[in-house]
């Protein structure tokens, strides 16, 4: 099996020796880097099988907060060379590392070769001819089927660089940029580019996540853009909780490669022919034990989709209505500061959803 590792380069160990200096304020460490590493630019340069413009650039952003902590201050406090080692591997450890392969940096379409490799072979199969436009639906179609087993640190690694990189490409949105009113922002758009403390989930009583390949669902596109460590993190609640997840309750796993987080997963109640006084209750618990969890959680943001409205049946202007309802009265009774953003995406939830927020 072929290894990926990260790897530093030698702009980067300066900048290193450089943040230590400032902050040990002995110049002559300045002088001393530029005498040790200079000799050894080629071994080092071998030994990090890379040149990383994310990685000089990271450890050069942090020298001009350590000036200007240095000036508040006048000088800083002699340091011992065990802290300064301890300064430049902190630093070191923060800098962006990118994925590398026989001493090149591996690009998305290679890492996506390579966890797709990986996906099939658990599978026992053969990875058929795919082209650039195909290679993504059909690592998220193995991902949405894969079961929580074990997965290995190489996985990990490359999955996470492959769909933090689509989650910038997405586009982050800040949600301390919403319009506010009384504490509830209206946002339409994808879910998975808030950078709420928590987003909802609204799943199903296994709470692993859509099994169903490339499904439209927002349980399916969460779980997909997050990484398969949810499903694993979920695996384990429920196999601690021993049942399937009641209707109405709510549990948070970490959100690993969203933008926001948490995520936190409730399930919805699912309507059949009409929609009762019960299916209203679990519905408005949904809300409420989400409110209650980011609040035990100490968040300071949370953003619910249209939970049980699709495929769960609850009509879209009854769902607005009891959400819109949960939460303003939730605010109220509740003395803790959280921003709550409902997320929609159809352009019939926006006009509900304005129309019910104008007139509460």
């Amino acid at each position: 099996m072929r290894s990926t590792r990260p790897g530093y380069p030698v702009k980067t160990l300066r900048h290193l020796f450089f943040i230590a200096a400032a902050a040990s304020g002995f110049r002559f460490l300045k002088n001393l880097s530029s005498v040790l590493l200079f000799p050894l630019e080629k071994p080092l340069c071998r030994m990090a099988g890379m040149w990383s413009r994310k990685s000089v650039s990271a450890a050069a952003s942090v020298l001009p907060y350590v000036r200007k902590v240095a000036l508040k201050r006048k000088r800083f406090p002699p340091l011992s060379c065990r802290n300064i080692v301890c300064i430049a591997g902190i630093v070191m450890m923060s800098v962006p590392r990118e994925p590398w392969e026989g001493g090149k940096v591996m690009t998305q379409n290679k890492i996506l070769d390579r966890l797709i490799q990986v996906l099939c072979a658990e599978r026992s199969e053969a990875v058929s001819p795919l082209s650039e436009e195909q290679k993504p639906d059909f690592f998220r179609a193995l991902c949405n089927v894969r079961p929580p087993m074990p997965v290995t640190e190489e996985f990990l690694r490359l999955q996470d660089e492959y769909l933090s990189q689509r989650t910038k490409e997405r586009g982050i949105v800040d949600v301390n940029g919403l319009d506010y009113d009384g504490g509830i922002a209206l946002w339409r758009g994808d879910i998975t580019r808030l950078n709420a403390d928590a987003i909802v989930d609204a799943c199903n009583s296994a709470l692993l996540g859509c099994f169903h390949p490339l499904h439209n669902c927002i349980d399916n596109v969460i779980h997909s853009r997050a990484g398969v460590q949810v499903r694993l993190d979920c695996s384990k609640i429920m196999g601690a909780q021993g049942e399937k997840e009641p209707s109405g309750c709510a549990k948070i796993t970490r959100a690993y490669n969203l933008p926001s987080k948490y995520i936190i997963h409730t399930v919805g109640p699912m309507v059949g022919r009409k929609v009762t006084d019960e299916d209203r209750r679990v519905l408005r618990g949904c809300y409420i034990s989400s409110l209650n969890l980011a609040k035990e959680m100490r968040l300071e943001s949370i953003a619910f989709c249209c939970i049980s409205t699709g495929i769960f049946g609850f009509p879209n202007d009854e769902a607005a209505a009891v959400a819109v309802g949960a939460v303003k009265q939730w605010l109220m009774e509740n003395d803790y500061p959280i921003r709550v953003i409902f997320d929609v995406f159809l352009d019939k939830d926006l006009a509900i959803y304005r129309e019910i927020l104008d007139n509460v």
